[in-house]
């Protein structure tokens, strides 16, 4: 509710409210209608019985068999607003309900208060910095759905590593580590995960928005890889704390920033093709020494 002498606020909630009465989707919060009360105005909304997503993903600390679930719903939720012309700019763990109430916990994504049509000229720079894609801080922009599958990554960072991709409180210093790819690696954060889910965080990631993954559909499909969840020996790290202020936050090591090229060394080391290479020469070797050994004895 805002008050009707409010002008930005009456117009913030007019927006909110045509834009939720246009979104009809079990993944997104329903609105209801646009009220007028006592020289108040408000939108009248759909209760979800649950916690933000950063409080869910912090009390709960769900392993990856309920993670991926709820967010699956998150980008299900996204793609309808994308198919619907709508660029959302502020999506972000407290944006998004968790219905705890349901039989599974349903992801219902809110606050549309900075969404404009896709296309559209920006101006300025608005939103959380450390959700926003690279080429958000430097307007004038168009507009473009791929910012919001750049704070997806963010989401699915946080939501298996427990602290954020771009940890500062500096707007700019959160621009420079995006363009730099400064996040932590998260195989080395959360020991365990599967390489999958490694490489769709890289890709949502990634800061030129021509070479990020292409849309919600895409960002689907490779959820629905059924390898996603092959090594199952990851467990939520410990010894995380949580600040109201800072969301999650934990010491990581100088060693754990580096490319997505470390993804694909560690996958070359665990190949069994490359296990195989690497032990072959030491058989040859062995199997040599003993035949020597056997021809030596036999001479004696």
């Amino acid at each position: 509710m805002v008050k009707a002498s409010d002008r930005s606020g009456v117009v913030a909630v007019e927006q909110e409210g045509r834009v939720l009465l246009r979104l009809d989707h079990p993944n997104i919060i329903g609105g209801r209608e646009v009220i007028r009360v006592q020289g108040r105005m408000g939108v009248a909304m759909e209760f979800v019985d649950g916690p933000n997503l950063r409080r869910w993903v912090d009390d709960a600390r769900p392993p990856l068999h309920k993670v991926i679930p709820v967010f699956h719903g998150v980008v299900r939720g996204l793609l309808a607003v994308h198919d619907s012309g709508f660029v959302h700019r502020d999506l972000k763990p407290e944006n998004i309900l968790v219905a705890v109430d349901l039989d599974i916990p349903t992801a219902k994504i809110g606050d549309f208060g900075l969404v404009i049509t896709s296309g559209q000229r920006v101006d300025e720079v608005v939103g959380t910095p450390q959700y926003m894609a690279p080429e958000q801080s430097r307007p004038p922009v168009h507009a473009d759905p791929r910012a919001d599958l750049f704070a997806l990554g963010c989401i699915l960072y946080e939501m298996v590593c427990f602290r954020p991709a771009l940890a500062t409180h500096d707007a700019q210093g959160a621009f420079r580590l995006a363009a730099a790819r400064g996040y932590p690696r998260p195989e080395r954060v959360t020991p365990g995960l599967p390489m999958a889910l490694v490489d769709l965080i890289d890709v949502l990631l990634e800061p030129d928005p021509a070479k990020r993954i292409g849309d919600c559909a895409a960002v689907l499909d490779a959820l629905d890889r059924p390898d996603l969840l092959q090594r199952l020996e990851y467990r939520p790290p410990r010894g995380v704390s949580r600040h109201e202020t800072t969301g999650w936050d934990a010491p990581v090591s100088s060693d754990a920033v580096a490319t997505p090229s470390a993804a694909k060394e560690r996958r070359m080391t665990e190949s069994p093709a490359t296990w195989l290479a690497l032990a072959l020469p030491l058989v040859l070797a062995v199997f040599g020494l003993v035949v020597a050994l056997m021809t030596a004895a036999s001479l004696q």
